[in-house]
């Protein structure tokens, strides 16, 4: 929130004193994250050994076909290069691999300041991105989400100055093959940002398309030698994760957003109370009738309820969850058509919504870190619409705090 006045003759921009807090906690909460790998003395857990044995694979087999044939997990190469490359600096231990994570969190936010600089937005409450649910196990943990995620803002920034900013036909070229390179990495981190090339179209009112394909087969020249080499968009080790289909994480996918969106910007989010009845009749019913979803959050209580309470209380879960996607959904369809299918804001939500959906090709397991994958997307859509004062801030506390309560999960 900005407030105008007049000092001197001249006219001055005063901030709204929470658009400073919100970006303290923000940043504090990058201070918070390096405390508690610091203080963990957990080893490597979950998938991080899984994920760094792959750099032996690159010493062995240099990066080569015979590396990328032998990735033993569903994510591609990026994550690996990028531990490679600074593990002469933190040398296996713990507390620097995942600090590495932290830090790439911490460029994520600056793309995104940049952003929101360039386009007359406020720039301290991008940082409030590091206290959403599921970034502080991404950014904790030695994980494959954030180096992808830094690519990836570095294509939309990019994008994004293609856009809106007229400048000279050479720089734009070089802009857009950049931009193109970048997003390519981002896909080799993590194959769901392959939905951006198919969203492009929706830039072309303030792209010219000689640049939109310069972009695009940047990205492409990164990435179609790699999926050749290995036969599909997984690696071959792992080409069960790609097969089949899942209707129930897709809309998983979406609940979990959801939930961060109502987080966030709330009164956005909700349309009046005659069509979020709707939304919410429609969607518990249709759970009922066809049961999409049967997933319990919270496994440990679910056990601890006796059996018939624990069957009611998965049973209202997984309505509520279906109702929350749907709410996602119409509120996605109604900012399209209102923003303009053909602009920045379009291709922002279209790109949400299919980076969302992708979720439904995993089949094997269902996890909030999927969801990671679209918050960048989300953010940069978010920038100009944060309902900054007292109540966001005390909600991203809150976020903080769950996300805090999840990394607890994993590092102590």
């Amino acid at each position: 929130m900005v407030e105008f006045g007049i000092e001197s003759g001249r006219i001055s921009i005063k901030k709204s004193p929470y658009e400073r807090l919100i970006g303290i906690l923000g940043y504090a909460s990058l201070a918070i994250y390096v405390a508690a790998i610091l203080l963990s003395r957990k080893e490597f857990t979950y998938d991080e050994p899984w994920y760094l044995g792959t750099i032996d694979t690159l010493r062995k087999y240099g990066l080569s076909i015979q590396f990328l044939q032998n990735l033993p997990g569903p994510a591609g190469p990026l994550y690996t290069i990028v531990q490679w490359s600074v593990s002469p600096l933190t040398n296996f231990i713990p507390f620097y691999v995942r600090l590495v994570n932290v830090i790439l969190l911490f460029v994520s936010i600056l793309f995104m300041a940049v952003y929101a600089s360039r386009r007359g937005y406020s720039v301290d409450v991008v940082s409030c991105f590091a206290c959403l649910p599921t970034v502080g196990v991404s950014a904790c943990l030695a994980l494959t989400e954030m180096p992808a995620a830094v690519f990836l803002c570095g294509a939309i920034l990019g994008l994004s100055v293609l856009y809106f900013e007229r400048i000279p036909r050479g720089v734009g070229i070089i802009i857009a093959a950049i931009s193109g390179l970048s997003l390519g990495f981002a896909i080799l981190g993590r194959q769901p940002y392959l939905t951006v090339l198919f969203v492009l179209p929706l830039l072309l009112r303030g792209v010219n398309i000689v640049l939109i394909t310069i972009f695009a087969m940047a990205a492409l020249i990164v990435t179609v030698p790699v999926f050749y080499i290995w036969g599909g968009l997984v690696p071959p080790l792992t080409a069960w994760a790609g097969n089949g289909f899942s209707l129930e994480h897709g809309v998983l996918s979406f609940s979990y957003m959801s939930i961060i969106c109502l987080i966030i910007f709330p009164a956005d989010v909700v349309p009046n109370v005659r069509i979020t009845s709707a939304l919410a009749g429609f969607g518990g019913l249709a759970n009922e009738i066809f049961h999409v979803v049967s997933f319990t959050p919270i496994q440990g209580l679910a056990h601890f309820l006796p059996t018939d309470l624990s069957y009611i209380f998965v049973r209202v879960w997984s309505d509520i969850s279906v109702f929350l996607a749907i709410l996602l959904i119409y509120y996605v369809i109604r900012r399209i058509f209102s923003s303009g299918v053909l602009s920045f804001d379009g291709f922002l939500l279209a790109g949400i919504s299919l980076n969302l959906a992708s979720a439904a090709k995993i089949t094997h397991q269902f996890s909030s870190r999927y969801v990671f994958s679209a918050l960048p997307i989300l953010f940069f859509y978010l920038t100009p619409r944060l309902p900054v004062g007292l109540f966001l801030l005390i909600r991203l506390a809150i976020a903080l705090l769950v996300s805090l309560m999840q990394v607890r999960g994993y590092l102590f």
